[in-house]
């Protein structure tokens, strides 16, 4: 019965034996050269999309991408443009995405000399989206992905965070946006980052991407060439991008401080993996002693998390926690399975916070759409140590999915996050509470006893998902 369906299906099988290549020595660049080891964080969409640009634009000799999602819409089309500016101009550039979504890059970039595409733990069965689906039950690496983010130039400076490439990681899609944060590292920290992305590159897991007979370079560099003079938000931070002559002239602020790499290896996909990114995080961050405040959008803490968490308060520990809402989450089926944990977290005395559907962007573009959520990955130590990275405090980013981040030693970072997260809670969340065993969303004074901002629609979706036992898979 498969012969109908596999018929004219295209194929694509792993290439374990493929040359073995690593990341170029750091390039001799003044222009990504800083007197000191610095950092910058980026809240809003308009700075992560100008430093990606402009990191494209002042590299010389390598950029090395590592991505879960690079959408094919404005923002991707813009930064693709600086990628092949930056190859013909010389620099050798690497794109290592995952397959999931991969369709959506224009397979004529791998035809540049300078350019190289592959694909993380590809689909063997690829144009038919039903056999994907029986691919994906039958064959259990599958249900593992690459969810790491990184954006390296000359292996010297570098982007980790929260954002794929995307309109609504840069806040200008029609419909929703995340909310999200990244870390601008010139520091000693990227060579260990290019070392855990050529881990990935030659991984056995990874294959070239295919390209089609059709595809033309030519016809790429047109397409590409009309984006940029289509009129949009970002066309001037594109513009700004080619002016800005050094990483010196970044706008900032920069912090000082120390930085360490945690990583998942690529053998996570088959559960081979020696030390996993949360151990790896144990040994980098010391145990809270007074404060820990936690943002991740997917939040699926678990008995054992709050009895964790539980434990910290117990101890003098202040716990805030920052997640979404079910109005804002954009993967309804998580918050179906966190909700169970909320009563037990706030009776433990964690302070519990949800945002809202619906934000403004504090500066920078303007959100093409009213509807938000959040998306930023992080979490702070007694005002000093920070992480920011890939990883979401659930089952799947702890068990199936690789991710990276890095944990800064900066009490000045820390503590400028901790304000840019005090905001968010006083303007854009819902601080929750318990009221004799009820729960109350709480916001400017005004408080409700039922889940905010939703549909009837989405309410019954929720019980729904709440009966299925998939939280492991979540």
């Amino acid at each position: 019965m498969l012969l109908p369906l596999l018929w004219g299906c295209t194929t694509l099988a792993l290439q374990p034996n493929k040359p073995a290549q690593v990341a170029l020595p750091p390039a001799a660049n003044p222009a990504l050269t800083l007197p000191q080891t610095a950092f910058a964080l980026l809240p809003d969409g308009a700075n992560a999309f100008l430093a990606r640009a402009a990191l494209a634009s002042l590299a010389t000799q390598s950029l090395d991408l590592q991505y879960y999602l690079y959408q094919n819409d404005h923002s991707g089309q813009l930064l693709l443009e600086r990628l092949l500016a930056a190859a013909d101009r010389g620099v050798r550039v690497r794109l290592l995405v995952d397959d999931l979504y991969s369709d959506q890059l224009p397979a004529a970039l791998a035809l540049h000399p300078n350019i190289q595409v592959r694909l993380f733990n590809p689909w063997v069965l690829r144009n038919r989206p039903i056999l994907k689906g029986l691919e994906f039950v039958g064959k259990g690496r599958l249900n593992h992905r690459m969810h790491n983010k990184a954006w390296i130039a000359d292996n010297r400076v570098a982007i980790v965070g929260g954002r794929n490439i995307g309109d609504q990681y840069f806040d200008q899609a029609k419909d929703s946006n995340f909310r999200d944060l990244d870390l601008l590292a010139a520091s000693p920290v990227v060579k260990e980052l290019s070392a855990s992305f050529d881990a990935f590159w030659n991984s056995p897991w990874t294959v070239t991407l295919p390209v089609p007979q059709s595809a033309n370079l030519d016809d790429l560099r047109a397409s590409l060439a009309a984006a940029t003079k289509t009129p949009s938000p970002f066309q001037p931070f594109w513009q700004q991008a080619r002016q800005i002559p050094a990483l010196k002239d970044w706008p900032g602020p920069w912090y000082q401080g120390q930085a360490r790499l945690v990583a998942d290896s690529p053998d996570k996909v088959e559960g081979s993996a020696a030390t996993s990114l949360l151990a790896q995080l144990g040994h980098s961050l010391p145990q809270a002693q007074s404060r820990l405040w936690i943002s991740s959008p997917y939040f699926i803490p678990g008995d054992q998390g709050v009895a964790l968490l539980a434990n910290l308060v117990q101890q003098g520990v202040e716990v805030r926690v920052l997640t979404n809402s079910l109005a804002a989450n954009d993967v309804p089926a998580v918050h179906s399975h966190y909700q169970r944990y909320r009563q037990p977290l706030l009776a433990a005395g964690v302070h519990l916070y949800e945002q809202k559907s619906a934000l403004t962007s504090p500066q920078g573009l303007s959100l093409g759409s009213a509807k938000a959520s959040l998306h930023a990955k992080a979490f702070v130590v007694d005002s000093r140590y920070s992480f920011i990275g890939s990883m979401n405090l659930d089952p799947r980013s702890l068990h199936r999915n690789t991710e990276l981040g890095l944990v800064v030693d900066s009490p000045a970072l820390a503590q400028r996050l901790e304000a840019l997260m005090t905001e968010d809670l006083a303007t854009s969340a819902f601080a929750l509470s318990l009221d004799n065993d009820r729960l109350n969303w709480c916001s400017q004074g005004q408080c409700q006893d039922s889940e905010p901002e939703i549909s009837l629609w989405q309410h019954i979706k929720n019980g729904f998902f709440w009966l299925l036992p998939i939280e492991s898979q979540l």
